[in-house]
């Protein structure tokens, strides 16, 4: 078995980091393996909004 612990320090407020990973239009800086997203509906991060990968 092998534990794997990661962990990331962010000099910047909540509300912006929150902001910038709840924003589907981000998803391809920070994963490699998707290389486009898009909004199906309107862009705009709420509840019941969906994104497609």
């Amino acid at each position: 078995m092998v534990n794997v612990v990661t962990g990331i320090l962010t000099n910047a407020p909540r509300p912006r980091v929150s902001g910038y990973a709840a924003n589907p239009e981000n998803v391809p800086v920070r994963y490699r393996n998707i290389a486009s997203s898009r909004w199906r509906g309107e862009p705009l991060p709420a509840p019941g909004v969906r994104a497609a990968f």
